[in-house]
């Protein structure tokens, strides 16, 4: 879920399992590892997925404690602390890629998903999947106040703020390939206060909810998540 934080910090973290599938998804956070020499298979484990993200500049930092094991390196808390000074998590990025393959890995900053396609389900007692295909999320705000969505599931819901777009313009919105009529999309208090009390979250509440296909009218405006 990168649209929930400003930076990662795994201490001691081991990247197994869904980081496989994932790893495309940490291009838009800073990472901070930090990991102990002798901390049983840790550095070779988690070596491949550092690989792809060091090889394509990724914002990684990666810290190794020689001569160590296990541990939760209190010695490295200050650094690790200016280090998270320097970031704030973003409302949006311009434009985002992601993938997901667990229907609880849904939603991506303004990007919700419902009714995932059975074959890119994976579930975690069944590990390791036969042949993996994760589904992808495409977001893509332009300065023309122009939103492009794509995704893969049944049902997509588009969350819009002053954050990503001008209300006072004519808003272009492009879900999937249907135009939603801009003359529908207008900010709502009750959908404001219903985004804060449900995702928690005071910087970034939406002020209007577009959903797009599934069981619901082509599009409906004021869906809740």
């Amino acid at each position: 879920h990168p649209s929930l934080w400003a930076g990662v910090i795994p201490i001691s973290g081991r990247a197994d399992r869904f980081c496989a599938l994932y790893w495309q998804n940490a291009a838009l956070l800073p990472f901070y590892v930090v990991m102990g020499e002798f901390d049983g298979s840790i550095v070779a484990d988690n070596a491949r997925d550092l690989d792809r993200y060091l090889n394509r500049a990724y914002n990684v930092t990666a810290v190794e404690y020689r001569g160590r094991g296990r541990d939760g390196f209190s010695d490295e808390i200050l650094r690790i602390f200016d280090w998270m000074e320097r970031f704030r998590r973003q409302a949006a990025p311009e434009e985002f890629l992601v993938r997901t393959a667990r229907i609880w890995d849904n939603f991506f900053w303004y990007v919700e998903v419902q009714d995932f396609p059975p074959a890119v389900i994976i579930d975690p007692a069944s590990w390791p999947p036969a042949n993996p295909v994760p589904m992808q999320i495409r977001g893509r705000l332009t300065q023309a106040n122009t939103l492009f969505v794509q995704a893969g599931g049944g049902r997509t819901t588009v969350r819009l703020s002053p954050d990503l777009v001008d209300f006072e313009r004519r808003i272009s919105l492009t879900v999937n390939g249907r135009q939603v009529d801009p003359r529908e999309i207008r900010p709502d208090t009750e959908t404001l206060l219903e985004d804060v009390r449900q995702s928690g979250d005071r910087q970034h509440p939406a002020w209007v909810n577009v959903v797009v296909g599934g069981k619901r009218p082509a599009a409906t405006i004021r869906g809740n998540r």
